[in-house]
C-alpha cells in the first residue's frame, strides 16, 4: 500500500500545475513538461529526465519489495 501511495504523491501532475505559480515548488513531473515547447521538443532530455523520474520509485519499490508480495499473497484466494 506506501509504494502505491508513494507514487500516486510522486506522479502529482494536474493539482501542481493548477496551483503553483512558479519553477521552486514544482514537482519532478511537472518539468517534465515543459521540455516540450511549441517550437521545439526535446525528445532526449525527455528521455533521460523520465528515466531519472523512474528511479525513486523502483528504489522504493526494491526497499519494500518483500513487505509488497507478501500483500500481494495475503489478498490472494486460497485453493
Amino acid at each position: 500500500m506506501t509504494t502505491l501511495v508513494f507514487i500516486g504523491a510522486y506522479d502529482a501532475f494536474l493539482w501542481p500545475l493548477i496551483i503553483l505559480k512558479g519553477p521552486e515548488m514544482m514537482p519532478l513531473t511537472l518539468g517534465l513538461y515543459y521540455f516540450a515547447t511549441e517550437q521545439v521538443t526535446h525528445y532526449e532530455y525527455i528521455i533521460t529526465y523520465s528515466l531519472l523520474l523512474t528511479v525513486p520509485v523502483l528504489v522504493m519499490f526494491l526497499v519494500g519489495q518483500k513487505f509488497f508480495i507478501k500483500g500481494l499473497q495475503l489478498g490472494a484466494v486460497k485453493g
